[in-house]
């Protein structure tokens, strides 16, 4: 429809300038005009065409006067388009360069991208971001600064002074910027966590379970998942009741939090220990073989002996077969069972346990076992412990509790990880990655 209306518009006035042609060929008529004492005299079609064409001409005398008049204008625009392109692209190589590790190069290109495009807040962002890797934390914390002057970095530019105050141990600095970033971000899964963690730290246990409510009710977490961070935090409540000495307390929140978190291995066996110190065996056992049904780890196995201090290897071993009834072809089962029936002497059933545990989960514990099964049982025949012992220099390594953030390897699960203080983080499986001694900081903002 709109391609017929131009059609038409544009037949429409052709038609017009052909009727008034034919007129003024029909009835040229004449023009004469006096013009400083001398007279012209022309047609009325030769004098409209004078027009049209004087017209024309002031126009166009009238354009390149316009453009140039606006040429410096233009130049200027130009020149300050040139500087913004160049001063994105300092700011886009000098994130990689922070990708790279390169961070003295990362500094010097915040500079260059500062000096062509001083407008652009994520220069803010590479600078702050560049000096905070190098090490210069009050100069990064500035740049923090100047970001939340703009409403587009407001976030950032919290977020990186919430980190600068974790650094300084600045806890009620740290929660203050993050009510701030909550207001800013009320919807933000990583303000909610920080708050979280703050709590933990600071020991604020009830505002931590609070938290965890409301990000239940945000659907920030699953049901499940706010479940397990609610045993947590009662997990930290006890063990701060037990080093205050209050017995009723630990026990109370231990119990809650092994009820709510059955798959966690330390709590039960924690629980375990201290029921047996207050003259519970029975009840202690009862927790151990319920919390192993759900989570097969050897400190179960370790605890049950601790509980059976009197009873024979071979009465241990039977008590070890009653512990894994839950879970009979688990690795952990496989590895307690050939450890157990070693220390009973039962050789073929170590051994039994042990093939089946080689298909399932070769690792360096594997092969030490198999050595000392093959020491224990053929004491004059060493040629096969020496090349298992061999063999365990090379195997994969064994289970143990690993962050699964900083992939650090602890000697003991807790909450908290002691490396990286990320929250229910650790957990038992085989190190996939070399573990780190020092904890190496993420970058605060773009990692």
């Amino acid at each position: 429809m709109v391609h017929f209306l131009r059609g038409f518009i544009f037949f429409l006035k052709l038609s017009i300038i052909a009727a008034l042609g034919v007129l003024l060929a029909q009835y040229p008529g004449e023009a004469h005009l006096t013009w400083f004492g001398y007279q012209v005299d022309m047609s009325v079609g030769l004098l409209l065409a004078a027009i049209l064409l004087s017209v024309a001409a002031i126009l166009l005398l009238a354009g390149a006067w316009r453009s140039l008049w606006r040429l410096p204008v233009i130049w200027a625009e130009q020149r300050k388009m040139r500087r913004t392109r160049k001063g994105q692209a300092a700011l886009i190589e000098g994130i990689s360069a922070i990708a790279a590790g390169e961070f003295s190069e990362a500094r010097r290109l915040a500079k260059r991208a500062v000096t062509l495009n001083a407008q652009q807040p994520l220069n803010l962002l590479l600078s702050a971001q560049s000096a905070y890797m190098s090490g210069k934390f009050e100069e990064a914390n500035a740049y923090f600064l100047q970001m939340t002057k703009h409403q587009e970095t407001t976030f950032l530019g919290l977020r990186g002074q919430v980190l600068h105050a974790r650094h300084t141990n600045n806890w009620e600095q740290m929660r203050h910027l993050l009510q701030e970033a909550m207001n800013n971000r009320p919807k933000s899964p990583w303000v909610l966590q920080q708050l979280l963690e703050l709590d933990l730290r600071l020991g604020s246990f009830d505002k931590a379970s609070m938290i965890v409510e409301q990000m239940q009710l945000r659907q920030l977490i699953t049901k499940p998942e706010s479940r397990r961070r609610q045993a947590l935090i009662h997990w930290m409540k006890a063990e701060a009741a037990e080093m205050a000495g209050d017995e009723n307390l630990f026990v109370q929140t231990a119990a809650s939090a092994h009820f709510e978190a059955p798959e966690i291995s330390t709590i039960a066996v924690r629980l375990a220990n201290h029921y047996h110190k207050i003259g519970k065996s029975s009840k202690a056992q009862k927790t151990l073989i319920g919390g192993y049904a759900h989570c097969p780890h050897p400190d179960f196995a370790d605890q049950l002996l601790v509980l059976n201090t009197d009873v024979s290897p071979l009465d241990h071993y039977r008590e070890i077969e009653k512990l894994v009834e839950g879970a009979p072809n688990h690795p952990e089962s496989l590895y307690i069972l050939a450890r157990a029936a070693k220390a009973a002497k039962l050789w073929g059933q170590s051994r039994h346990y042990l093939t089946l545990l080689k298909g399932i989960l070769y690792s360096q514990r594997v092969c030490r076992l198999m050595a000392e099964l093959e020491e224990a049982e053929n004491p004059h025949q060493t040629n096969q412990s020496h090349e298992w012992w061999e063999r365990a220099a090379t195997a994969p390594s064994d289970p143990a509790w690993v962050c699964k953030s900083c992939h650090t390897t602890t000697p003991i699960w807790h909450p908290i990880c002691p490396s990286c203080e990320g929250f229910d983080q650790i957990a038992w499986s085989s190190p996939a990655t070399p573990t780190m001694t020092n904890h190496q900081e993420v970058t605060p903002l773009l990692g």
